[in-house]
């Protein structure tokens, strides 16, 4: 089954990409795009407002359980509006429905119940379903998005996080269409019945001078509202401190290799994530 979808998602993909499916706003589950090219988009847009001297912030969403509630019926429907014809959507039927899950708790196994919801995590088709679902949702927003107000918007999506970018060129602009965009946001959710969390929905208003205390976190970064990525560099730096001491430890009964693979798990990759977003390097003075 892995080798099918393998194959199968190596053609959907290059159908979708020739055919400009898939919109430019996605850049989780993509080849060429990662999570640093989404902060970057949001950080470089920013900026540019601020050049402007506009006001620019950003609305940081929360999915509860995104992937557990892709509502099948949608998903096929919107299949049909890519294109696909009725053998596709036929296979994508039988593919979706019909599986089962049970627990296993203590070498004991409940009853099964069939699943009515969600597509499979841990399959290769599971995330490519899932984008294709969320597609509308930036399209929905900017053309919901009311021309009166003085205001832009922008969002950008990785896998299952939303984050809405807006500028606007008054305070009371700024703080109208970031009302607008929370309420588009949600209520394109819950026409495609899926959640947000609202408890864990950040927000964010940048400015151009020094010392704001704000920040919030947008994919593993830091994000203060000065963008001086101090808040980053600072539990970045605390966070690599404590690898250092782990490797330390473990270069006195390891051999060079393991601590090597080691070191690029839990020290580089940690390192170099956003590290072309900003002054990330200038973690190492904590050193």
């Amino acid at each position: 089954m892995k080798v099918f979808e393998m194959v199968l998602i190596d053609r959907m993909m290059k159908y979708f990409e020739d055919n400009q499916i898939l919109g430019n706003a996605q850049y989780g589950f993509r080849r060429g795009r990662n999570t640093t090219q989404a902060v970057t988009e949001l950080v470089l847009s920013c900026l540019h407002g601020l050049d402007e001297g506009q006001q620019a912030g950003a609305l940081l969403f929360d999915m509860s359980k995104a992937f557990d509630l892709v509502d099948w019926r949608l998903l096929l429907v919107k299949f049909k509006l890519c294109g696909f014809d009725e053998g596709g959507i036929l296979f994508f039927e039988q593919y979706l429905y019909g599986w089962q899950q049970y627990v296993v708790f203590n070498g004991e196994y409940s009853e099964s119940g069939e699943l009515s919801a969600g597509v499979r995590q841990g399959s290769i088709l599971g995330p490519l379903c899932y984008i294709v679902f969320t597609n509308d949702l930036p399209l929905f927003v900017q053309h919901s998005f009311p021309k009166c107000v003085d205001a832009w918007v922008e969002v950008v999506l990785y896998a299952d996080d939303i984050s809405a970018l807006i500028t606007a060129t008054s305070e009371n602009a700024f703080h109208l269409a970031s009302s607008i965009v929370r309420d588009l946001v949600s209520s394109c959710c819950r026409n495609n019945k899926l959640v947000l969390n609202a408890d864990k929905t950040q927000s964010i208003r940048f400015v151009s001078r020094r010392g704001g205390d704000s920040d919030v976190t947008l994919l593993g970064l830091r994000l203060d509202e000065s963008l001086t990525w101090s808040c980053h560099i600072r539990a970045l730096s605390k966070s690599l401190s404590s690898t250092v001491c782990l490797l330390r430890r473990l270069s006195l009964s390891v051999s060079s290799s393991v601590l090597k693979s080691v070191y690029y798990a839990l020290f580089e990759s940690r390192l170099s994530t956003g590290s072309c977003c900003g002054e990330t390097p200038v973690v190492l003075r904590g050193f």
